[in-house]
């Protein structure tokens, strides 16, 4: 009776949830893989019998039956779902929906629904509310996602899926018209509001970062994507710092900071290499080694008058010339206003 019970727990654990289906010669041979010694016929009595217990379908394939479970199908688990799980899946649910792919997002409702029955059932409210309680919230000035067509989506996501090439119309910001590319599709990276794709184009190996809503459509092909040789993402995100605009290759940066302005730089550095001094003038003087990029400059520049780089000498003479050109605009649309208003 015990064989018994776990093959049964075996043989459900073998169903895919629909529309995928497994047929039952193909569930006889995982059973076998697993030391189950069983004959073809003893598994249909089996599966016939659990499908009056639990919410499994079967359809029709070739000579055989194909069984799966319904798509409404309610989760359930061995061992059951614990409460610190069940928050896992609710926080993920609420903060990282954007980064499942679309067909696994609705894969992933069962184990989302789930999770919420269990924290009904355990009648334990502080914890049901717990995602209403956590957020990731961004520190730079947030702005609306930009749309992107779902059906692209779904294409690139099932193109990364199936490690498969791209047929896409992809329009450059400062293009009118959209041009037909082969696409080799490496990663997605979300950053911000904006979502890339890590890309070559044709057989050329130099790596890309196409922002996915700048895309018209896309068509999945047969022929496989490949890697070009020594890419790695993190290497390309941490390293060549791609997403980040790379200026040119580590500066040591000295700034002065007002003393508020850098009072967060001693619990969240700005590299591991970094020291921060009071001056007399009550300023804080940061020296750090930093990558030279855009996001660096984007950073200074909002702090505003808050801030006064020193060196490198060449960083600063941009600053001062932004500086000066600011204050020029200024000036000028005062007078402006005042000439019309």
């Amino acid at each position: 009776m015990k064989d018994h019970t776990i093959r049964c727990l075996k043989t459900l654990s073998c169903l895919p949830r629909g529309p995928e289906r497994i047929t039952t010669p193909e569930i006889h041979r995982k059973l076998q893989d697993d030391g189950y010694d069983i004959s073809l016929r003893t598994l249909q009595r089996d599966l016939e019998s659990l499908s009056g217990s639990f919410p499994i379908n079967s359809k029709e394939q070739g000579r055989s039956l194909a069984w799966y479970w319904s798509g409404d199908a309610t989760l359930f688990s061995i061992p059951a779902m614990d409460v610190d799980t069940a928050l896992t899946f609710l926080l993920a649910e609420t903060n990282m929906k954007d980064l499942f792919p679309v067909s696994i997002h609705s894969r992933m409702k069962p184990y989302f629904d789930g999770a919420r029955d269990v924290l009904e059932k355990r009648n334990q409210r502080h914890l049901r509310n717990w995602k209403e309680k956590v957020r990731f919230f961004p520190r730079s000035q947030p702005l609306q996602p930009a749309r992107i067509h779902p059906k692209v989506l779904r294409t690139v996501h099932e193109a990364l899926l199936q490690d498969k090439r791209l047929r896409a119309r992809y329009q450059k910001r400062e293009e009118r018209r959209s041009r037909e590319q082969e696409i080799n599709p490496l990663a997605l990276v979300h950053s911000g509001s904006v979502s890339y794709l890590i890309c070559t184009f044709w057989r050329y190996p130099k790596v890309w970062h196409l922002p996915l809503h700048r895309f018209k459509s896309a068509r999945l092909l047969e022929s496989p994507a490949t890697k070009p040789p020594g890419f790695n993402l993190e290497d390309y995100l941490r390293k060549e710092r791609a997403l980040e605009y790379p200026q040119g290759g580590e500066i040591r940066l000295d700034a002065l900071f007002a003393a508020d302005a850098a009072a967060h730089l001693r619990e969240t550095r700005l590299s591991k290499y970094q020291s921060l001094q009071k001056q007399p003038d009550a300023r804080v003087r940061l020296t750090a080694t930093v990558q030279d990029t855009s996001q660096l400059r984007w950073w200074l520049r909002g702090f505003g008058d808050l801030v006064e780089v020193i060196r490198p000498e060449t960083l600063r003479k941009e600053f001062a010339e932004t500086t000066r050109k600011t204050h020029q605009l200024y000036q000028n649309g005062v007078r402006s206003h005042n000439a019309h208003p």
